[in-house]
This record gives C-alpha cells, structure tokens and sequence, in this order.
C-alpha cells in the first residue's frame, strides 16, 4: 500500500507516483492520531460513530461531528492492528476491542492505572500499559453497571436491536424466528435442539464484548432460565467437544452453513445498505421476536419499529465518558467534552407511522436531528430516554 504520507506530499507538489515501482518496500501504515478526544469500544458503534467524527455523505448531504472549538475526532476500529497510538507524543497501548474492553481502558486512563485488554489476540507484550490521558471516549453496546460512586457518565446514543445471524443449512420459523428458550438450549448444547434446527455450532463473540453480555444476559431473562450465563456457555465451549465456538462480533463472513451468533440489527442494516464493510457472508438476519422480523427485506434495509421496541431485545446504546470531565463543579470539568453530550427533543419526528418510537424522543448531540437521518442509514434509531447515569 502506497504511504498515505507520501502520498498526500506528492498530491500537494502535482508529482505524480506510477505504483512507487522502484523495488522500494513502503514503510507499515500508522493509523492517525486525534488532534482533539480519541474514541475506543464497542464493534457495534464504530461505523456510525466513524462516519459522524471523519464526516459523511451516506444521506446525500454531508455531515461531521467536531467540537465546539472546531477540532475534529478520531474514532478507533475495534479490530484492526492489535495496538494503537491515539494522542500525539504518546505511547502504543492495547486496542479496545468491545464495549466492556473499552469501559476497562477508561477506568484505567481515570484512575491512572494500567491497562490489559481482554481480548485474546491482544498483543501480550504491551500488557498493563498506561493509558492515562490517551482515551476520552468510549462507545458501548451495553451499558455497564449503574452506580451511584460510578467513574464514568453515560449518554444514549442511539437505539439498536439484538437478533442473530444463521448460516444457509439452518431452519427457523417464520421470519427467521427462533425462541429464546430453544436458542438457549443450542448454546447449552442440547443435541435435539441443535438437530431440529440443524445447527451444529453456537457462536458467541470475544470477551470483552457488549452484544456477547447483553445477549446471553437477555437470553436468560427470555427464556426464564436464571442458570443460564457467560460461565455456562463458556463451559460447553471447553468442555463440550467444541460444540460452542468463539468469534468476532457481528462478523458473519465466515459464518458456517450450520452455525448460528449473536448480531447487532443495526450493525446488519449498515453491512446491507453499504455504509459498513460488509461481513454478513452468506448468512441471514433471524429474529427472536414471534410474528415480527428484525429489518425490513427490501432496499434500503431499515429497522422494524416493533421490533426495536420490544422491552427485551430492543437496546439502547452509550457513549461513556469520565464524570469528572463533564461536571461542571469538578476541578477536572472539560467545557468543549460536555458540549457534544447535550440533548434536543424532538417530538414530531416520525417513523413508520409512529412519532420518534413513541416515547423514543431524545437525540443527544451526536445525534442531532442533522445526523439522525445518517445513524438511520446504519440502522440506529432515536435513543429511548435522555440518559446521564453514572455507572462502574
């Protein structure tokens, strides 16, 4: 790959590079650093949160996050290299890599301690690394745990939905359904589920990951079964002749025929509508909703209100950030952070016939109504409630 820094010199002096064929080997890429607040986290938000801080035109008009002082963002990929350098004259760290592994790295960069990312691949030699003043925000697919002595401020930032992905050979009912209870029972590696359904292989996403949490956290609630947890499944996934497998979040590309895993709805309908990298493969989007399928079918694929609606597998997501920067009585308080976490209501927005979902009415500044119509294109609907709790 041609050195984006050379490159963009070359641009700049109208000389022109054919290929750079002179048996040079370019140096390895760097990714960017951010000249203002640097973002980690969750898989889910990365695409949508990328477009809004780098700017986009998936809407036909163009739209870009920056701060009130007019510096721009930088937003870092879940998976990619497995360290990044986020601030000027800083040092590498472990990548983030999922809404809790994210949560971790802010805590640590709060409390001034070192970081050691959950995620398997993580470079091991860079374990517990500082990160002190080399992460501001966070993106979460799920929320954390609230408490009142929490160390970070949360803020809705738009509302997703859970269902899975299924390879070709599987067969569920209408509309991709499966119950809660049966897809429990696969994770369990309950032989006559699995065959009835003809999935050979559960799939569950990284440690660290805020879908893998809410998904089996959801599942047990569904299905009334409380003995149902991350631990479980983990079992059948070392214990159980491989019947559970470990995968990468919302990356279905190499998704086997008889495999099932958990998906974002809206992390599917941006792969659909080209505003993300594609990973769905060959399979399908499944629904864990009766009578109601997760996205419409059709081009544009959208989000189906009732479904992002229901109590249990519909969700909102966070952006996390250090309560103390956003406390405007604390020593710590950061004006320009605080101004892109405010709120607009915006009652007469409409979608599907109903007015912003109802009582989902709240659109934080990272998605304002000028940006609404671009979380829409990756599948992200208003959040459901004006949301400031603090939580560990």
């Amino acid at each position: 790959m041609l050195n984006k820094k050379v490159a963009a010199i070359a641009a700049a002096s109208g000389m022109t590079i054919a290929g750079l064929a002179l048996g040079i080997t370019p140096a390895k890429a760097f990714d960017p650093v951010s000249n203002s607040y640097a973002i980690v986290g969750s898989d889910t938000l990365e695409d949508a949160v990328g477009a809004l801080v780098n700017g986009t035109s998936v809407t036909d008009s163009s739209v870009r996050v920056t701060t009130s002082d007019s510096s721009t963002l930088a937003s870092w990929d879940a998976t990619g290299s497995t360290s990044i350098i986020t601030k000027p004259y800083t040092t590498r760290f472990q990548r983030p890599n999922g809404s809790g592994d994210g949560r971790t790295a802010l805590k640590a960069a709060i409390a001034g301690t070192n970081y050691t990312s959950s995620f398997s691949g993580r470079d091991a030699s860079l374990d517990a690394t500082p990160v002190a003043g080399k992460i501001d925000i966070v993106r979460g697919s799920s929320g954390g745990t609230i408490s009142g002595s929490g160390v970070m401020q949360r803020y809705t930032f738009g509302r997703d939905a859970i269902a899975f992905a299924y390879g070709a050979s599987v067969t569920p009912g209408a509309n991709g359904y499966i119950s809660p209870a049966d897809v429990v029972k696969m994770y369990q590696c309950d032989s006559a589920t699995l065959s009835a359904y003809g999935v050979t292989h559960p799939v569950i996403p990284q440690a660290g990951s805020g879908t893998r949490s809410d998904f089996i956290s959801k599942l047990a609630t569904a299905s009334g079964d409380s003995s149902f947890t991350d631990a479980q499944v983990i079992t059948h996934y070392t214990t159980n002749s491989g019947c559970v497998s470990i995968g990468q979040e919302h990356d279905a590309s190499t998704l086997g025929a008889t495999e099932i895993m958990p998906m974002s709805a809206s992390r599917w309908i941006a792969m659909k509508n080209g505003a993300s990298y594609n990973r769905a493969g060959s399979a399908t989007l499944g629904s864990l909703v009766s009578g109601t399928a997760a996205t419409s079918g059709t081009a544009p694929v959208l989000p189906v209100l009732a479904y992002y609606k229901d109590s249990t597998w519909g969700r909102d997501t966070y952006l996390f950030v250090d309560k103390n920067r956003v406390d405007s009585t604390n020593g710590s308080y950061d004006a320009v952070l605080k101004a892109l976490f405010s709120y607009t209501d915006e009652t007469s927005l409409t979608y599907q016939g109903d007015t912003v979902l109802g009582s989902l009415s709240s659109l934080p500044t990272f998605g304002a109504y000028t940006s609404a119509a671009v979380k829409l294109k990756f599948g992200f609907l208003p959040a459901s409630v004006k949301d400031t709790q603090l939580v560990n």
